[in-house]
């Protein structure tokens, strides 16, 4: 079953676990015939290799991948100048103070407005499991003193995704989390990401983020902790879809009630309002 585009974003602190539960909801949703793709995702710490054990390979083709793709950006001025405009207003809003990542974020900013365009065109659910808001984040982090106004500024200038889920996970999860994959991770690779220190930092900056949604409708929530918390997130998550699907078709929404009656459910949520 084709829906048209729809297009699901993520956001939450790292090691929340936003790539597996999208790649999880991609397999669940593709299971069932609704033809999902997870797109611009990377895990750190997943491409260590026994040939390579300072992971310079992997850390230098995501530079490289980066440059190339700017450079086709750059070869077509003309139709890359909303993207260029988004990711200059962007930074302007939330300017990161470290020139590092600065850089950082507004070349991967270039990079997703190119995915995201595509993905307005395609006719399969999109997935990213970090997008226009994760990036609003990680700008006020590395803003520093970011405030209320200039966060919600931030997020009136980014294009809006059909369904934003933030994922959570307990403290000492992230932390512990958090130290394996610093553990995992090459020493190429820790140059390109932030420690667990600065990560963990990163926590009372997502909560206001999401406040914010919440305060314009924008914003559902899932903490998924094990294996039967997980299968209840998806299944809300796919009811939502569904729903969401059912109200663009001018079709009676489906009910969206799946699985949290249960005591055990460690799932919170709240109705989601689709984004134009």
């Amino acid at each position: 079953m084709r829906f048209g585009s729809m297009i699901i974003e993520f956001f939450g602190p790292a090691a929340a676990g936003k790539t597996t539960f999208a790649h999880a909801l991609c397999k669940r949703l593709n299971e069932r015939g609704h033809h999902a793709n997870v797109v611009l995702s990377y895990r750190p710490g997943a491409q260590l290799s026994s040939p390579d054990p300072g992971g310079g390979m992997p850390a230098f083709r995501r530079i490289v991948r980066g440059i190339i793709e700017i450079a086709s950006m750059a070869a077509r001025p003309i139709a890359s100048k909303s993207e260029f405009d988004l990711t200059l207003n962007l930074v302007r809003a939330l300017p990161p103070r470290s020139v590092v990542w600065f850089v950082r974020l507004s070349q991967y900013v270039l990079r997703l407005c190119r995915y995201w365009e595509l993905s307005r065109e395609s006719a399969e659910i999109v997935i990213f499991d970090q997008a226009f808001v994760q990036v609003t984040c990680a700008l006020a982090l590395y803003n520093e003193h970011a405030s209320d106004a200039s966060i919600l500024q931030a997020l009136g200038l980014v294009p809006k995704a059909d369904l934003i889920i933030r994922l959570d996970a307990p403290l000492e999860m992230l932390e512990a989390r958090l130290r394996e994959r610093l553990r995992l991770e090459s020493p190429a690779e820790r140059i390109l990401e932030a420690n667990v220190e600065k990560n963990l930092a990163a926590i009372p900056i997502v909560d206001r983020v999401d406040r914010l949604l919440r305060m314009h409708g924008a914003s559902s929530r899932f903490c998924s902790l094990d294996q039967p918390s997980l299968c209840e997130a998806l299944d809300k998550a796919e009811a939502m879809i569904l729903r969401l699907r059912d109200r663009n078709a001018g079709r009676d929404p489906v009910p969206i009630d799946i699985a949290l009656g249960r005591q055990h459910s460690t799932t919170t949520t709240s109705e989601p309002v689709a984004q134009p």
